[in-house]
């Protein structure tokens, strides 16, 4: 039977919306991948009486918990407070916690105040994880027949602290399986076509399938102690959509397509207008895309897509700057600049104002460039200006990779 979690994201500033809790999220994915169930997830505000209440509550129904947040100097960091007091144990000054953020604090050039002692007063007794990143320490403890860990709720300190310290300490102390994970992911297929493809597979026993959909890409996650059981799923649902299927395990299309390029010997350039640059930052996310993306040329005004790409103006006053015709003249044009093989162009009206009954808002055409051939594709998206930037670039992304994969 797997080992179910709780993870409690703490901060009033979690609640109020002024920073967003990416660490739960995390958290979750990595207890997943070595077979504990993350099953609880509460935020909890800067209260003494709630969070020593949300602790005990979750002590008292799962063997791990894993707060973020409510480490530091201030005030309302209360969380080894609260930790203390839901084990039964009372606060002293850590030695190796005090050493630790004194040392930080004089590398960093600062003052060591008495505030910055709360920091270091932790439950007596408890284990504690070095902290790489920053000042303040995590620690464990029991609780009952719980184990309650706490790490800063910094996403870069948590991140390290979890994958350096806390990961390898969990691994020692629960039983782990063999479990086996494999990602498929899909572009520009709905949500409904990939249930139905899963429906009709079957989910053998002992296999877990979820399907998170995204931004013109969905991914179906698959988790089993049984490899050949989960093998068979994934096979399946690879060969149901053999033009959307970008791979096993890629992040994305722009990993898919970087993968592509790498193993062509290829390269692309990028030419932008609605989307401003994310189709060059999700690419340049990943390490080593420079062997194959150039660069890319953002051409949000008319006047740059003439002057930059050498889209022809008649072009512009003709059919628009938002067309299928201007979208094969930027993919064209970018290759010119950069002399890459491939080129990749997006263009459209991401709102909320601009449309018109013609074009309305969400219209984007996405082109790719290459080898003597020129493909666009028109779309048209749905939802806030943010996200018809994110369905376009994945989109423009994944519209490149099919075109150089069906080259071969």
């Amino acid at each position: 039977m797997r080992i179910r979690c709780a993870i409690l994201a703490i901060g009033s500033e979690l609640l109020e919306g002024s920073v967003t809790d990416t660490n739960s999220g995390f958290i979750g994915g990595a207890l997943a991948l070595i077979g504990i169930k993350p099953a609880f997830v509460r935020l909890v505000p800067d209260d003494r009486e709630t969070l020593a209440a949300a602790i005990k509550e979750a002590a008292a129904a799962y063997p791990l918990v894993i707060t973020t947040g409510g480490l530091g100097p201030t005030f309302d960091d209360i969380t080894a407070e609260c930790l203390a007091a839901a084990a039964g144990r009372r606060l002293s000054l850590n030695k190796a916690a005090f050493a630790h953020m004194k040392e930080r604090l004089e590398s960093l050039g600062v003052p060591l105040r008495e505030s910055h002692t709360r920091q270091a007063m932790l439950p007596e007794g408890c284990d504690v994880f070095e902290n790489d990143a920053g000042t303040a320490m995590g620690f464990g403890l029991p609780v009952g027949s719980s184990y309650v860990i706490s790490m800063p709720g910094v996403p870069y300190e948590m991140t390290i602290m979890f994958r350096e310290r806390v990961l390898p300490f969990i691994k020692s102390r629960y039983p782990i399986g063999n479990v086996i994970h494999r990602q498929l992911r899909f572009g520009l297929i709905p949500e409904s076509e990939v249930d139905k493809a899963v429906l009709e597979a079957g989910i053998p026993d002992g296999v877990e399938c979820i399907i998170n959909a995204g931004k013109s890409e969905i991914a179906v996650k698959l988790r089993s102690e049984r490899e050949s059981e989960l093998n068979s799923l994934a096979e399946k649902l690879a060969a149901a959509f053999p033009e959307n299927f970008m791979g096993f395990d890629v992040s994305g299309p722009a990993e898919a397509l970087f993968l592509l390029l790498l193993k062509k010997g290829a390269s692309a350039a990028s030419a932008e207008s609605c989307t401003g640059g994310l189709i060059g930052k999700l690419l340049t996310d990943i390490p080593g895309v420079s062997s194959v993306y150039p660069g890319g040329l953002i051409s949000y005004s008319n006047e740059a897509k003439i002057k930059l790409l050498g889209v022809k103006p008649e072009t512009i006053e003709k059919h628009g700057a938002v067309s299928s015709q201007t979208a094969a003249e930027m993919a064209e044009g970018v290759i010119k600049v950069f002399g890459s093989e491939y080129g990749i162009s997006v263009t459209g009206i991401a709102g909320p104002g601009g449309g018109s009954a013609e074009k309305p808002v969400g219209t984007v055409y996405t082109g790719v460039s290459g080898g003597g051939r020129t493909v666009v594709r028109r779309f048209l998206f749905r939802g806030g200006r943010e996200s018809v930037r994110q369905r376009s670039a994945n989109a423009a992304l994944f519209t490149a990779f099919s075109f150089i994969r069906g080259e071969n």
